[in-house]
């Protein structure tokens, strides 16, 4: 949704766990990855109660309208609009 709000289309692709550790023995990004892997190979309980309230002074805006008013914020700075520019 939030690649949506911003025009802009994701780019993704899949490596199996085999491949991300044979790149790695050439990558310094692949073993940043593989440092990372367990996080994807297993299901992630996260408990989120502490979120679900907002902080004292602020609100909690629907996901559409948060991502549509980033996205609004990010194009009106000059850093950003080189950004949704090139992509």
């Amino acid at each position: 949704m939030a690649l949506r709000t911003a025009g802009t289309r994701p780019s993704v692709g899949v490596m199996s766990g085999g491949l991300i550790l044979f790149a790695s023995l050439f990558s310094s990004d692949a073993r940043e990855v593989r440092e990372l892997l367990y996080q994807f190979e297993q299901p992630m309980v996260l408990e989120r109660t502490k979120f679900t309230e907002p902080s004292p002074g602020s609100t909690i805006l629907p996901e559409k309208k948060a991502y549509t008013k980033q996205s609004n914020w990010f194009r009106q700075h000059s850093e950003a609009q080189v950004f949704f520019r090139n992509h």
